[in-house]
């Protein structure tokens, strides 16, 4: 599984650099997520955020919406992903079923 987080580069050489909600970082996902696809990506996303409460909620939420967008404009009518799991997981299965 891919699991999808954002930072800014460190500017100290002995420290990590700084989390961001997604798209507030430099991680080029548009890029990462056209190259899963190109490779045959077909696994679930997870979202990471390393707080806690309402801000991790509200960033998450945030970072599906952003996700989805990006997602969504790749892989097209393709992209069925949604924020139920076991959904996505049953419709996965019922494709590879009619595909057998």
């Amino acid at each position: 599984n891919v699991h999808a987080k954002d930072a800014l580069p460190p500017t100290n050489p002995y420290k990590i650099g700084e989390e961001k909600p997604l798209g507030e970082g430099v991680v080029d996902f548009k890029r990462v997520f056209t190259l899963l696809k190109e490779r045959g990506y077909d696994r679930f996303i997870t979202i990471e955020r390393e707080i806690q409460g309402e801000e991790q909620r509200r960033d998450i939420e945030r970072g599906f919406q952003y996700l989805k967008e990006i997602l969504t404009n790749i892989w097209g009518n393709d992209y069925y992903g949604t924020d139920r799991a076991v959904d996505d997981l049953v419709r996965r299965l019922r494709k590879k079923l009619k595909e057998l």
